[in-house]
């Protein structure tokens, strides 16, 4: 089934209506109660005048839609390359602070992690070396939480990551806490 309505010109549709119920009723009216006078063409000014200004305000309101219609899409596109270039910013913040997240937790890997890994446990390593590698919090991340949407589905692993690195801080002051039994662990 197919949709013939035009949107936008309905407004046009009843104003045409509007007009050609006016003029007739102007012109049925006078012509059912004459009571035989000959009508002048003097009489005929004043209806001829308002034809012509009903004429004349379709023809504004017509132009005046156009001209809204335009400014509506002219909105619309700038709308939509702020949204574009709000998300390139948003993109280009997150990856900043990503990428220096990620190269801590490299650099990080390094050293100490590593030598612990093929070596002595992390039982031995010692509170405050333990505490420095922390991840920070990120700020950024947190500040634009809202609009992340915006990154579609990108938003996803980048949440996924901040969880991850969020369990590592978790799990490191939970080693680092003076009520963190060793032994129990």
């Amino acid at each position: 089934m197919s949709n013939n309505d035009l949107p936008g010109l309905t407004p046009a549709w009843l104003i045409s209506l509007g007009l050609a119920l006016g003029c007739t009723i102007v012109v049925m009216i006078p012509a059912s109660i004459a009571t035989g006078d000959q009508i002048k063409s003097s009489d005929w000014i004043g209806f001829s005048g308002n034809v012509v200004a009903g004429a004349m305000t379709l023809i504004a309101a017509i132009l005046a839609w156009f001209a809204v219609k335009r400014q509506i899409d002219a909105q619309d596109q700038a709308q939509r390359a702020a949204r574009q270039q709000q998300t390139t910013d948003l993109a280009r913040i997150l990856y900043a602070e990503l990428a220096h997240l990620v190269a801590r937790c490299c650099f990080d890997f390094e050293a100490p992690w590593r030598e612990y890994w093929q070596g002595p446990s992390l039982d031995k390593m010692q509170t405050v070396k333990l505490r420095k590698c922390v991840p920070v919090d990120p700020v950024i991340y947190r500040a634009v939480a809202g609009q992340l949407a915006l990154l579609g589905p990108a938003a996803q692993h980048l949440m996924e990551f901040h969880y991850r690195l969020s369990a590592l801080r978790r799990e490191i002051d939970n080693l680092t806490s003076p009520s963190y039994s060793r032994e129990g662990a």
